[in-house]
């Protein structure tokens, strides 16, 4: 068990290749992280895990905003264009890096 966890797995592999297992076809997530940086890696993660996040289900997009990483970006705003759901900036104080997530409104 990782870190003395027993609802963490470890996936090796590439996007491609994991997120298209049918192993994981059942899984439903509540949250998940998205830290992945290119425009491939994000346009194979947002359709694998969009459709097993839950009501209310939160999506953090790490590279949204990122000027390293513009594909992130370009790839999370075309998966969401015909969505209801949208990115969203977090609060910020001033100072703060932009925080984006999304949060699923099964309607």
């Amino acid at each position: 068990d990782f870190l003395g966890l027993d609802n963490i797995v470890l996936v090796p592999g590439s996007f491609e290749d994991t997120m298209l297992s049918e192993k994981f076809n059942n899984l439903e997530l509540m949250a998940a992280i998205l830290d992945c940086d290119l425009y491939e890696s994000y346009h194979t993660s947002l359709a694998f895990i969009w459709p097993k996040l839950v009501d209310k289900g939160y999506l953090y997009l790490d590279e949204y905003y990122s000027l390293k990483f513009p594909g992130a970006m370009i790839a999370t705003d075309e998966f969401f264009n015909d969505k209801v759901d949208k990115p969203q900036c977090h609060q910020m104080e001033v100072g703060d890096f932009e925080r984006w997530a999304v949060i699923k409104n099964n309607k």
